[in-house]
């Protein structure tokens, strides 16, 4: 049935209006769904309940056993990640987030992230993969037809600027693209320390062993990821 509702949305050239609509309409129902005392309540009983506590930001369908997942769709729990968090302080041992942070303000992120240290124990760690303004310039620059083909399917004209502003702009949801630098001194700044950038589904923590495996064709090659201690 969505299928069709796509095809029909598609043909009458609605679709972009229809999936708005329909993602506010998700985002109501999980919220209602998960209110303020509920939220508490999963929270309490996870932190209770789990020895080793890891909060899952942004998790949209990937709900991770052992892991709170959290998002404005789906997930366990509703959260707004722009947000004070519902959790207290020195608490959970790890946060994880996969290509979200770029889809909200500096500002946004830095109080998501001051938020994230706040909640983790001491020596707690946090592992971020978000779009490489680096690795995308290298893979516009040695792109091949299968590439721009993947990721231009729905351009009229289908070459390099496009899929530079593709992989930059996703369509006018991203806010900011970080390098390592940048990302970096952020984390220092809210007091994180050993700052440390992996290779894509890599990590010398086995908290986030398997983590980055969400099945995007390309999507390692644009990716920083990067892991910080509390």
């Amino acid at each position: 049935m969505r299928a069709k509702l796509q095809e029909w949305a598609k043909a009458w050239g609605i679709y972009s209006q229809v999936q708005r609509f329909y993602m506010k309409w998700r985002h109501f129902r999980h919220y209602t769904g998960r209110n303020w005392g509920a939220r508490r309540r999963i929270v309490s009983r996870y932190v209770a309940s789990t020895p080793t506590r890891k909060l899952h930001i942004s998790c949209g369908e990937r709900v991770v056993p052992g892991w709170l997942n959290t998002d404005i769709y789906h997930g366990n729990i509703y959260l707004d990640a722009r947000a004070r968090l519902p959790i207290a302080s020195d608490s959970f041992h790890a946060v994880y987030s996969h290509h979200f942070i770029e889809h909200i303000t500096f500002e946004e992120l830095m109080a998501l992230l001051a938020e994230c240290y706040r909640i983790l124990l001491p020596s707690g760690r946090i592992r971020l993969v978000t779009p490489d303004l680096e690795k995308i310039l290298k893979v516009v620059e040695q792109s091949d037809a299968d590439m721009i083909a993947f990721f231009c399917a729905e351009d009229v004209i289908r070459n390099k600027a496009m899929l530079f502003n593709r992989l930059v702009l996703n369509q006018g949801e991203h806010k900011l693209i970080y390098d390592l630098e940048t990302l970096k001194r952020m984390l220092e700044t809210v007091g994180f320390r050993d700052v440390v950038a992996y290779p894509y589904t890599y990590s010398d923590d086995s908290m986030f062993k398997g983590m980055d495996n969400h099945g995007y064709l390309y999507i390692g090659e644009v990716s920083l990821c990067i892991e910080a201690t509390k």
